[in-house]
Parts: C-alpha cells; structure tokens; sequence
C-alpha cells in the first residue's frame, strides 16, 4: 500500500511488479477534488515521457482509491491519460476506528445528554486552518451559556492573536477556551462526544479526518466546503455550509444555533458504513478479484 498519486509512488509500483509480478499494489490518493490541478497535459518530450510513465505505474497499481465523491466522479469522468484506470479505481472514504473506541469505556451520549458546546480541532492559526475566521467570528456572538472549545497546538504567530482578544473581549475568557494539543484519543472522543457542534473553518483539506470523528460522535457539522464535508453534511442532513473568509456569516449561523433557531437535535451519529471495517471492504475484494 503506498499512499500519494505521485511520480515516487508511480515508481515504487513499477519497480514492486518487476521483483514481485504476483504481488499487490494499492495507492490511497490522499487527495480532493483538486488532484486535477496537479496533472496539467502539457507539450513537449518532457510530457511525453512523464505521460508513459504514468501509463506504466497505472498498469502495475491493482487498485487504487479516492476519499471523496467529488475527486471520484473528477477521475470517472475525465479523459486524462493521468486517470485512466478503468475499474481499478474504486470510492473508498475515510472511515472512524471503531476497534479503539470498543476498547474505551465512552459511551455514546444522545443529544440531550451532550452539553452546549462547540469544539474545533486542528492546528490552530495555520493557514489551511484558518482559525482566525472562527475566532473573529466570536467576538460579537451572545454565548448565553454556551463554551468554544478550541483543540489542539497553537502556532506562536497566533498565540499574540489570542492575546489580544482576550485583551479586547474579557468577557469571553469563561466562554471561549484554548485546551491546548489532546494527545490522548480518549480524552479527545470524549471532547466530542460531549459536544452539540463541531466547526471546520478550513481553506482546503484533503479529506478532513476530524469530521468524521465529529460525525460519528453526533455533532452538528458548520464547515467550509472542503475535504470531505460535502460527503458527511449532504443536503443539510447533518449540518450546515459556510462560505470561505465569511467570519460575519460563520457568527450568524453560530448565533442561531445558540439561540435554538437551527434545529440541531436531529444529528446521528456517524453510520456503520463509514466505519473502517466496512469502507475497506470494496478495496479487499478489488484485490482478491486480480
């Protein structure tokens, strides 16, 4: 298994078939719907030679996936020689570990047993992140009751951020806390499975792993279109869309939340066909089938 859709992996798989003809090759893209950014056709020998390399590495992969419907249907559709693997390419998504969660004594909590809280997780401050669209949006937001919980490591560029919001808003120091990284994965689950709403205000994400954990712990998803959030919110199902370097919006849809004008309460949690042991289920048979 190799991970990447990359000249590297084209290789690695190249060189694998030659020692181990009867061997198995699988690549996991790791990738949104962006990957056809990365495969412009160009002119010229370099083009040529890079095209029939990838016509090798397609030959020597057995299966190969993508985690999103919209990155699925992108390589599907297109005629790029870059994407021509016939049934070799297969939808898996990302799935949750329901193996670790068995071995933790975390019960599920419905949702009148969850608390009036909003957790984000990821590196806070960085650029793909964009926390400074979630923190802005906070500033003006009537918590009535309701905590922010932001999880995990603070860039040293926003921690001077943080300061001066506290600075400029100390009535938000009870309401809106920064926990730091939560290493322990039960410690973190027991995060979300306490929490009513969960919030991604990312710029791009290859999938999204923290939606995920939040879908399958029964929170309400506000997200950025991004990664993996067209596959788990749907149609306003389970939650809701928010548009990039849309802070005043991002508010509004937290204020309403808060004030009970959004129903939240219908979220479930996360089906058992996104658990790992299902999603893994078509690339097994893929692979018995060659």
């Amino acid at each position: 298994m190799r991970f990447h859709y990359s000249i590297p992996t084209i290789i690695e798989a190249i060189i694998y078939k030659i020692f181990n003809p009867d061997g198995k090759v699988y690549v996991k893209c790791d990738t949104d719907h962006h990957i056809a950014e990365k495969f412009p056709q160009r002119k010229g020998i370099k083009e040529g030679i890079r095209q029939l390399l990838y016509k090798k590495g397609i030959a020597a992969i057995d299966v190969i996936s993508c985690e999103t419907s919209k990155a699925y249907a992108l390589m599907t559709k297109s005629d790029s020689p870059y994407f021509a693997f016939g049934d070799k390419l297969v939808y898996v998504p990302n799935g949750f570990d329901e193996t670790s969660l068995r071995k933790t004594p975390i019960k599920i909590k419905s949702f009148d047993e969850k608390e009036n809280k909003i957790i984000t997780v990821g590196r806070l401050g960085t650029k793909q992140k964009n926390t400074d669209m979630l923190l802005e949006s906070l500033a003006h937001i009537n918590p009535a009751g309701w905590k922010f919980y932001f999880i995990g490591p603070i860039e040293p560029a926003f921690q001077s951020k943080i300061d001066r919001f506290y600075k400029n808003f100390p009535d938000k120091l009870s309401s809106i806390i920064f926990t730091g990284p939560i290493h322990d994965k039960q410690k973190l689950w027991e995060h979300y499975n306490s929490a009513k709403v969960f919030v991604l205000t990312s710029r791009w994400e290859s999938y999204g792993l923290v939606l995920v954990e939040a879908r399958r712990f029964g929170c309400y998803l506000v997200s950025t279109d991004v990664g993996a959030a067209r596959d788990l919110i749907g149609n306003n199902e389970c939650g809701e869309y928010i548009k990039q370097e849309d802070a005043v919006g991002l508010q509004q849809a937290l204020q309403r939340i808060i004030d009970l004008q959004t129903p939240i309460n219908t979220t479930i949690g996360m089906p058992v066909e996104l658990s790992w042991e299902h999603v893994l289920y078509p690339v097994i048979e893929k692979l018995r089938q060659k």
